[in-house]
This record gives C-alpha cells, sequence and structure tokens, in this order.
C-alpha cells in the first residue's frame, strides 16, 4: 500500500509509454515532482517535458537519486540499469500495472474496460458519455476530448482500460468493469487460452458490483461461477441488453437497444466498423446501470469521434489513408472488412507484426485475416519487449502469406514508401495496421500527399 502523501518525488522508467505518461501527468497534477527516463524520446517525452517534468534518455542520475519512489513499466528488462541502480540505492521499485492498481484506491469508484479488441474505442465511449461527472480518465489512446491520454476529473470516479499482458489487470479490484471478449492472445504470458481465459475470470472475481460481459463468453465459465452480478449485452441473442435491426450507413451502424425484451431507444453511431455496435453497446449497458439517462447516451454516442490510431482517417480526397492499430487477426479481419466498406476501388494493406510471440502462436489466424486486400505490404516486425523468436519474423509470416494473396515484404519505411508511391491511384484505400511505430509511416505519407 503506497502512502501518496509520502511521496514527494516520482523515477519513471519508460516513461515515453502511453500508460506511463498518462500516469506521470496525473502524478503531476497531484502535485508531485516527477522525472524519468526512456530508450526513446518522442513526441510524447517532448510533451511531458513541456509540461515541465524532467525526461532524460536511458537513465538520469540525479532523478534516480533524489526520488522516493521508482516506477516501472513491464517493458524495461529486470537487468535494466535504472532498476540495478535504484535496488542498490534502496529505493522503492514498483511495476506500473501495481501502481495503477494503487491510484484507483484514491478514488470511490472503479471503471475498468476488459478484452482482447475493443477497449480503447470503449473506454473512450464511456469517458464521453460520463463527461458530466467529471471523471478521471486513463486510456491507451489519445482522447479526442483531452487531445492527451489522461483526463483529470474529481476524486469521484476513475476510468481505465484494464490490460491482460502479464496479467496486469489482476492489480486492479473495480467497482465495475466491462469484458468486452476473450480470444487468444498474449501466449507468452498465458501459454494457454485455458490460463488466460481463467485470468479473466479472476479479474470477473474481483469486481465489487456489476460485470458487464459478452453473452458469447457465457458458455465458457466454470460451472460454479457467481453469475449473480454479471449483465450480459449481445447482438440479435438473448442477452440483457441487445442491439437489434443494425444498418449500415455508407459503413456507420444504426441499431436499436432492447433492455431484455424492452425497446429502449436508437442509436446512430458516427464512427465506422460493425464491431463498434458491441462496443457501444457495453458502454450503453454501463452507464444504464449506473442510472445514467439514454437521452445523454444517445447524444454522447452519436457525437462521439474515435481515439487517435483507431480507424483514423489521415487523407481523403481523391484516395484515402487510414491508420489503425490492429496487430491481432480479429481486429485486422474487422479494420478490412470496414475499410471495404468505404473503398470505391482498390484497398492496399500495410502490416507490421508486433512481436515474434504474437506471430509465431497465431500463424494460422494470421494467414487468412488479409483476406480482401488487393494488395498486402508486410515490414519488419516491430519487437517491442522482445528477443527474435525463430519462425516468429515478418519474413515467416511472409512466405506464409505468398502462397495466398499478392503480398510484398518491405525491408524497411523507405523502400515501403517507395512501393506505395507506384499505388497512388483515385479511389484506392491504404490501410496502415499495426501497434508499433507503422502509425509515424502513415502520416509521413499522408503528409507527402497533403
Amino acid at each position: 500500500m503506497i502512502n501518496f502523501n509520502r511521496i514527494k518525488k516520482l523515477y519513471f522508467v519508460g516513461i515515453g509509454g502511453i500508460s506511463m505518461s498518462g500516469l506521470a501527468k496525473l502524478m503531476l497534477n497531484f502535485k508531485k515532482e516527477v522525472c524519468g527516463c526512456d530508450n526513446k524520446l518522442s513526441d510524447t517525452t517532448k510533451n511531458l517535458t513541456n509540461l515541465g517534468i524532467i525526461v532524460k534518455k536511458s537513465y538520469y542520475k540525479k532523478g534516480l537519486e533524489n526520488c522516493d519512489l521508482v516506477v516501472y513499466t513491464n517493458a524495461v528488462p529486470l537487468n535494466d540499469k535504472n532498476l540495478i541502480e535504484a535496488k542498490k540505492l534502496n529505493k522503492p521499485i514498483i511495476e506500473r500495472a501495481e501502481f495503477l492498481g494503487e491510484i484507483t484506491k484514491l478514488y470511490k469508484k472503479t471503471v475498468a474496460i476488459s478484452g482482447t479488441h475493443g477497449k480503447t474505442t470503449t473506454t473512450s465511449m464511456i469517458a464521453n458519455i460520463m463527461d458530466f461527472k467529471n471523471p478521471t480518465v486513463h486510456v491507451g489512446g489519445i482522447l479526442n476530448s483531452a487531445k492527451s491520454n489522461i483526463k483529470i476529473g474529481n476524486k469521484q470516479t476513475f476510468i481505465t482500460e484494464a490490460c491482460e499482458y502479464n496479467k496486469s489487470f489482476l492489480k486492479l479490484n473495480p467497482t465495475y468493469s466491462i469484458v468486452l471478449n476473450i480470444e487468444k492472445d498474449h501466449l507468452d504470458t498465458y501459454k494457454t487460452l485455458k490460463n488466460l481465459k481463467q485470468a479473466f475470470f479472476e479479474f470477473v472475481n474481483q469486481t465489487s458490483k456489476k460485470v458487464i460481459i459478452n453473452h458469447n463468453i457465457l458458455s465458457t465459465l466454470p460451472q460454479n461461477f457467481d453469475y449473480s452480478k454479471l449483465i450480459t449485452f449481445s447482438i440479435n441473442n438473448k442477452a440483457n441488453y441487445v442491439a437489434k435491426n443494425l444498418k449500415s450507413h455508407s459503413g456507420a451502424y444504426g441499431f436499436d437497444v432492447y433492455k431484455k425484451e424492452n425497446f429502449v431507444g436508437h442509436i446512430d453511431l458516427n464512427i465506422l466498423g460493425k464491431h463498434n455496435v458491441l462496443n457501444a453497446l457495453a458502454s450503453i449497458a454501463l452507464c444504464l446501470e449506473q442510472n445514467i439517462s439514454f437521452k445523454i447516451i444517445k447524444e454522447k454516442l452519436e457525437s462521439f469521434k474515435n481515439t487517435k490510431r483507431r480507424f483514423e482517417i489521415l487523407y481523403n480526397k481523391d484516395f484515402k489513408v487510414i491508420t489503425d492499430y490492429a496487430h491481432h487477426p480479429t481486429e485486422i479481419k474487422a479494420s478490412i472488412k470496414t475499410a471495404l466498406s468505404i473503398s470505391k476501388n482498390k484497398l492496399i494493406c500495410i502490416f507490421e507484426p508486433h512481436t515474434y510471440s504474437r506471430t509465431i502462436s497465431l500463424l494460422k489466424e494470421f494467414s487468412t485475416c488479409f483476406k480482401g486486400a488487393e494488395k498486402l505490404i508486410l515490414l519488419p516486425t516491430y519487437k517491442a519487449r522482445e528477443k527474435k523468436i525463430l519462425g516468429g519474423s515478418s519474413y515467416d509470416l511472409y512466405k506464409v502469406l505468398k502462397q495466398q494473396q499478392s503480398v510484398v515484404y518491405a525491408k524497411n519505411y523507405d523502400s515501403c514508401l517507395e512501393i506505395l508511391k507506384k499505388e497512388i491511384k483515385k479511389d484506392n484505400v491504404f490501410l496502415f495496421l499495426g501497434a508499433g511505430t507503422i502509425d509515424n509511416l502513415a502520416r509521413e505519407f499522408a503528409s507527402k500527399l497533403n
């Protein structure tokens, strides 16, 4: 248990990460001195510097020596110089997920959004709906309303994503939670889908009041599971909350909301993709369960604009350039399906695989998820926290995919841009996919066009 009253100075290792930078900003708002380091300086670290936070590359000796607490992200190896020196100095050290869990204890109510896909969008939707209550929001993207990855509000409600990687979400004890979906992922942590599901069930058990859960997950729950706090949602299926009569309008969906058999109202989403109906329905269920009026929910959802990198259209003139965070096969399928719904000509996908372990564990799923793209360009793997794993590289994926569809391997961003120049034709759609730095490439390509 952290006594925040005794903490005056904090040192963040890996401060440039999306979650870490948000927590650093929050601590600054708590009137704490904040500094830190990161292996790569970026626009995010520049933004922190502009706020008065000292950020150094790799190591900041003075900051470490003078701090009261060291916070590190699990992407940082345990043999990192900062952590070794912190131990020598007998500094208290805490991992990011545990630190987040400690922060939530400062709030009366915590709302945590979990799932293999859709966490950032759903968290942002809920934040938009509940904005009139002025909650504090911690999200894995850039909120349009706050132009930041954190919106600092009151100490009544804390809304956050609950990430399953490394069992991070088990550090939380939410008041309300959402489970959007459970699919095979992060097998470097869990080894099997069964273990992953078990972690989600533990997360559900740690929720004190209500759990908004996808109806499809019910069949996977253990027989002795306590169903009393579960609120289900579904499309055209029996559930507590159901979306019916779905209709697409140029890729954006409208639908009717039912609570059991009772009609609640109609929603016309402003964002593209059928998958966002489920994200919206989960948000609606959570907010209705907290007695927020459907009138407010409808107004806020219909005006909602998605976060940065979530099917974000960067260029929309003679052709389209879109950047999307999708890096799991199911997310990629949804993104391609959405792109095809607005495409008038050729869909060109540019994909940067995220980690070797994900590619090797989901190789079969990756081999079929790009169907619909007339041309696929594969970039080298964004390794993130990993060392190279034999058989899990982007080139290994290329060798599998070239037997089934038109695919090109680009050895770097510059060679990719050269390939893309030849594809600039009226009504083509360029879809950049990945959770790494491919977003920078998408923006560079779009800026050259502008």
